[in-house]
């Protein structure tokens, strides 16, 4: 491109499109005072990539990609700079051709960068240029219905019977210590998921040569900072058998109550019984009363995996406790054509590992966080494969049964009322 070129930018939300003559030396010289942005490394292993407007003994005001945060100076042990993502994004938009195409192509490099008000415009400005362009359209929430495109996310908010911006006047302001603590955790989360997703891309692909593996599984295992367990659950979650078991590896170094729910939910969720296993073996250890209580539960879904991972999972951890459970769902009905609805059941799962978490980031700065389960896909939305059935027919379940046997010592098949004679006989 000639230094002399007129750039073409597009001003999104509203503004007139305009002709910018910039020489190439007051291109290059704008360039150089924003083609670097600071990077902070805190205490507890995380990072914080900004710019910073405004410094005091106090500590750093930074701006990130998702909104201001403060740090203060016990939280940090150096700064650094690194490329910014805002001089990259403000170069790119210089060259983006006025196309449906180039301006969906910057909205998936805003994706990946962080900039989700950036991709958002952009993809409207790509069905601006061109209106039936799927991509963008279904990046957008759009479904297609005969010929129109139609707004997915306000027709499920009609069906549900939630308007699209609720008021509560009555409601009282928010705590700006808890905005702020949140801008800050998401913050670091978000440079995690860089980090994170850029090892695994590096070094972690099946046809890595061993040594790459080797330096990724070693990156990944000296992470300490705990927010940092949402990202590897989002990265890994739905990864490789390997990286999958990289994932328990690494969970089971921190004790906090949101790598303990992913813990749990793999245990629950993942289609490998050997990583099953290992996972069990970790929630052993934690002793974590929560867990077996959630698994109890599990036993009454009408979904036949989740019952019998939670069957197994039971007797691994002794709970006898669970007997009565067990035998009751000794046997099930299978009803035809019938769609299992376990997000339910994880729903009520987040909420009894809600409690007051808090992480430590330097020595006079807690800061709360709501666990969240990652480790099945990047929504945060637990699936099992739904079920159907064509027929009415019984289920007998072996994996009840064995957990049974393994709990008791006894073996009455799938008699339940010679496991309810038994167990008022010895246990009660």
């Amino acid at each position: 491109m000639r230094p002399d070129r007129c750039f073409s930018v597009w001003r999104p939300a509203g503004a007139r499109p305009r002709m910018l003559a910039i020489s190439g030396l007051t291109f290059l010289l704008a360039l150089a005072q924003t083609a670097r942005a600071d990077v902070f490394t805190l205490k507890s292993g995380g990072t914080v990539e900004g710019e910073i407007i405004k410094q005091d003994e106090a500590g750093y005001t930074v701006k990130t990609v998702i909104g201001t945060v403060r740090l203060a100076r016990d939280m940090v042990v150096s700064v650094k700079t690194a490329p910014s993502p805002f001089a990259e994004y403000e170069q790119r938009l210089a060259e983006v051709r006025q196309t449906a195409e180039s301006h969906y192509a910057l909205a998936s490099w805003c994706a990946k960068r962080g900039l989700n008000a950036k991709r958002r415009e952009h993809l409207k400005r790509s069905i601006e240029l061109s209106p039936d362009f799927e991509p963008a359209r279904k990046a957008l929430g759009y479904v297609r219905v005969g010929a129109l495109w139609v707004n997915g996310k306000k027709v499920a908010r009609k069906q549900t019977g939630k308007s699209a911006e609720p008021k509560n006047e009555t409601a009282a302001p928010p705590n700006d210590d808890t905005l702020d603590d949140q801008t800050l955790v998401k913050s670091i989360q978000t440079a995690w998921m860089r980090r994170i997703r850029a090892i695994k891309q590096t070094y972690l692909l099946s046809k890595s040569l061993p040594q790459m593996i080797k330096q990724g599984r070693d990156r990944i295992l000296a992470i300490e900072d705990p927010l940092a367990i949402l990202p590897l659950t989002r990265n890994f979650g739905k990864g490789t058998l390997m990286q999958r078991r990289l994932l328990v590896e690494a969970l089971s170094k921190f004790e906090q109550d949101e790598s303990t729910m992913n813990l749990a939910v793999m245990a629950l969720v993942d289609r490998n019984a050997k990583i099953r296993r290992a996972v069990i073996s970790q929630l052993i250890r934690r002793k974590d009363e929560r867990v077996p209580a959630q698994f109890r539960k599990a036993l009454g879904s009408k979904n036949e995996e989740l019952v019998q991972r939670a069957a197994f999972a039971l007797a691994s951890l002794d709970r006898k406790e669970a007997i009565p459970e067990l035998i009751e769902a000794l046997t099930g009905r299978a009803r035809m054509r019938v769609d299992v609805p376990v997000r339910r059941y994880f729903g009520e799962f987040t909420e009894v590992f809600a409690g007051n978490s808090r992480i430590q980031i330097g020595e006079r700065r807690s800061v709360r966080i709501k666990p969240q389960i990652g480790v099945v896909d990047s929504r945060g939305v637990v699936q099992v494969e739904v079920e159907q059935r064509v027929h009415d027919v019984t289920v007998y379940r072996t994996e009840v049964l064995e957990a049974l046997k393994r709990l008791t010592g006894q073996n009455f098949g799938f008699e339940h009322d010679q496991w309810r004679l038994w167990y008022q006989e010895n246990m009660q």
